[in-house]
């Protein structure tokens, strides 16, 4: 016999350092524990989060917030605390957020010096934004790195990866954005606006080393 241990998403909900998840009284992220509690437990995905403090992700294994079978549709409020240092180093629908869905809500983060590589879908806030909202987001300095080596890199942004609906309004871009393999739909911005979205008052001024040009 022999015993098999597998890590998997949590449905049940989280601690926190404070808070019960409502809009009047979200759940506190206030350290690199509590955003990795959120990672790891789906049930909160739509749920509402407010971040109190500066925090440091050095040292931590990040993937995403929300995916393609569980997108998030709570409201997480950055604050305007700074989130450093975020790092994921391989994977699709990579980012801060993974998957935004229908009625979600990301606003106010600043994401300073992210180092953020995968393969499809790759965003500094969010890889995929399916119909909800990204508003006063910043993405400072890094790198946001496209790298799939099958079917080549593809949405690849700097606040998103690919859009589909919603809205992205008053956020801007400082990082680079870059690719290890043949690839394209890359952007300062946004990698991919699939169908029709609202993309207003943002700016970038990074770099692009991409030599396709369908970007945004």
């Amino acid at each position: 016999a022999f015993l098999c241990l597998v890590t998997t998403q949590s449905a049940f909900a989280g601690t926190y350092s404070g808070g019960a998840g409502t809009a009047t009284n979200p759940y506190l992220i206030s350290n690199a524990d509590d955003l990795e509690e959120l990672r790891t437990t789906s049930g909160d995905w739509d749920d509402h989060f407010l971040v109190t403090t500066t925090i440091n992700m050095s040292g931590e294994t990040w993937t995403r917030i929300g995916s393609t079978s569980t997108n998030f549709t709570g409201t997480f409020n950055g604050n305007y605390k700074s989130i450093s240092n975020l790092t994921v180093t391989s994977g699709d629908y990579v980012g801060l957020f993974g998957v935004v869905g229908s009625g979600g809500m990301v606003k106010n983060v600043w994401l300073s010096t992210p180092n953020i590589t995968g393969d499809d879908y790759v965003g500094g806030i969010a890889a995929d934004r399916q119909s909800g909202t990204v508003q006063n987001c910043r993405v400072e300095g890094g790198t946001i790195n496209g790298t799939d080596n099958t079917n080549n890199a593809f949405a690849v942004g700097g606040i998103a990866g690919r859009v589909n609906g919603g809205t992205i309004s008053g956020c801007y871009s400082t990082t680079t954005i870059s690719r290890t393999t043949d690839g394209n739909s890359f952007g300062g911005i946004v990698g991919w606006v699939m169908g029709s979205a609202t993309i207003e008052n943002v700016f970038w001024t990074g770099t692009i080393n991409n030599s396709y040009t369908d970007y945004y």
